[in-house]
Formats: structure tokens, sequence, C-alpha cells
């Protein structure tokens, strides 16, 4: 999934953001590659894990 990210984001122009949502795992790792390895600022990424094989009270 990232290295698809990385061939789609750099084409997006204008104000971007990014909504987040599924695994936990997915949310942590796609957050991470926003904001250290795209440098994009918090406000621009929403996230929003929905369940997590490891962890039970996730929606």
């Amino acid at each position: 999934m990232i290295a698809k990210l990385k061939k789609i984001v750099p084409e997006l122009k204008g104000k971007k953001m990014v909504y987040i949502a599924g695994d936990s795992r997915l949310c942590v790792s796609l957050n991470q590659f926003f904001r250290k390895e795209l440098q994009w600022p918090t406000k621009q990424i929403k996230t929003k894990p929905f369940w997590n094989p490891d962890k039970k009270g996730l929606e």
C-alpha cells in the first residue's frame, strides 16, 4: 500500500488531507508514513482504527 501511495501522493495538487480507517496496525503505519516520510502536519492526517485482532473494545 505504501508503495502505491509513494507514486500517487507526489502527483496531488493543492492542500492535502488523508483519512485512514481500518485495522489499527495499518492506521499506525500509514500515520507514521505521512508524518515522518512525507512530512505532513498532523492536522492533515485523520485516523479511525476500527479493529485490532489482539484487542477488544474498538468500535
